[in-house]
């Protein structure tokens, strides 16, 4: 007879069960589990095998991972696996399943390689730097502003034929840190910027380009000490 339950059905029944929320009649009813079924893994009653472990995460759970490392990584503040292991440490523990890792390290390498292999949207990857100020110029609502402002000033001053007239400047400070030292979670294509937390002194070159394709001679900004 085919199973008329899913195995995240069964866990979510033996958590509940294991952490004393339901007697075992009540789970089987809410979670649609037979009650034999149920009883017979609570009470790790096997014909002839031994009782394996189940899964680290529920689908729901490793679902709801996924988004909130996507969210973080939008945020500017993207986790690292150390933290990542923290998390599932914790799902599990707060659970009461048995897991494949050891709780006091968490899962193991070759669980993030299967874990990336399963999300092909997140990677891991080196962040790169971005400080506060620039983080509030990146917003949406910034954008908005910026490109209608950008029309009427082109529209103004007639510039939409002059590129000669149109230039872009970038900026690029150089503090000799900027490689950083550990990877992060995040999405697998575009940038993925970390919020600094502090500033420290540093070298600044501006570079500015003409969209008819001059450049102008750098700019180098320093702090002069006497």
């Amino acid at each position: 007879m085919p199973k008329t339950y899913t195995e995240d059905q069964l866990a979510s029944a033996l958590s509940a069960v294991r952490q004393r929320k339901m007697k075992i009649t009540a789970a089987a009813r809410i979670f649609g589990v037979p009650k034999s079924t149920l009883s017979d893994k609570v009470r790790h009653k096997y014909s002839g095998n031994r009782p394996g472990p189940e899964r680290q995460q529920l689908q729901h759970e490793e679902d709801s991972l996924v988004q909130y490392l996507l969210y973080m990584a939008n945020q500017g503040f993207p986790l690292f696996r150390a933290m990542i292991r923290c998390y599932i440490q914790e799902i599990v523990i707060q659970s009461g399943r048995t897991s494949l890792f050891n709780l006091q390290k968490g899962p193991s390498d070759d669980w993030f390689t299967k874990f990336f292999g399963r999300h092909q949207d997140l990677a891991q990857r080196k962040a790169e730097n971005m400080d506060n100020a620039r983080v509030s110029m990146s917003s949406k609502r910034m954008l908005d502003k910026f490109f209608p402002l950008l029309k009427s000033v082109l529209d103004k001053y007639n510039l939409k034929n002059k590129p000669e007239r149109i230039f872009n400047c970038d900026e690029t400070g150089l503090t000799g840190k900027e490689a950083p030292r550990s990877k992060v979670i995040g999405p697998r294509g575009g940038h993925l910027f970390r919020r600094k937390t502090s500033s420290a002194d540093h070298v600044t070159a501006h570079h500015c380009v003409s969209a008819d394709g001059h450049f102008l001679p750098p700019l180098i900004i320093y702090k002069v000490f006497y």
